[in-house]
């Protein structure tokens, strides 16, 4: 991670103990808060390992979109795999964190104007919202996905019926109605990468055996 993040290993503790504070709250407890920024290095340093994202940008997008998403439930591992997701698709933090937060925010609000347009029942959205409103929102972008039929101009109409506009706002329901599996696969890896901290670990070990074998060639070359 220090190698991706300009400031080192001094930025990424400073950026990840913002970012643990953001997904899991505040601690006191120095073992509780330690594991935490372990497992979210972990979770980093794999998004970055296994696709186009990059931690400082993963962290960039978590950061703005946490504050908001986390108070309604919305996990760690969705909030971090989204963040990698949309890296992966370009589009950029300011534009989809916003887009992101603020959509989910109204459809939370307006559960009977987002069941009419999407077709699901009022009972059967707000259940699927108050359970796992990422979920229910991704599910909602699929649905009216399919009822735009692939017609771009279809698709503005329903987001404008939506209550929801702008660039951004477009961007993340065409993008992600076209690779749903990209934001599916970001949110399983994600949420499996913060249960455990190998990832990191082997990157700490690989750099340690670098600097060994490093010394040892210097040593060699002197003798």
């Amino acid at each position: 991670l220090g190698n991706e993040f300009k400031g080192g290993t001094e930025e990424v503790a400073t950026e990840v103990g913002k970012l643990s504070t953001v997904l899991f709250g505040i601690t006191e407890d120095g073992e509780v808060m330690a594991e935490r920024m372990l497992s979210i290095g972990n979770a980093l340093n794999y998004l970055a390992a296994t696709g186009n994202a990059t931690s400082p940008v993963i962290t960039d997008f978590a950061q703005r979109m946490g504050g908001i998403l986390t108070p309604l439930d919305v996990t760690a591992g969705q909030v971090l795999g989204l963040s990698a997701a949309m890296e992966n698709l370009a589009i950029s933090p300011e534009r989809g964190a916003t887009a992101i937060s603020r959509s989910i925010q109204r459809m939370g609000a307006n559960i009977e104007q987002f069941s009419r347009v999407s077709g699901v029942s009022q009972d059967s959205l707000r259940d699927a919202f108050n359970t796992n409103p990422l979920d229910a929102f991704l599910d909602v972008i699929t649905l009216v996905s399919k009822k735009a039929g692939g017609d771009k101009t279809s698709m503005l109409a329903i987001l404008n019926d939506l209550g929801i506009r702008g660039a951004g706002v477009s961007e993340v329901f065409f993008k992600f109605s076209e690779n749903m599996k990209v934001v599916e696969k970001g949110i399983d890896d994600a949420t499996g990468a913060l249960k455990e901290q190998k990832s990191v670990m082997d990157e700490y070990t690989k750099k340690q055996e670098n600097l060994a074998g490093a010394w040892e060639r210097l040593k060699n070359s002197i003798s």
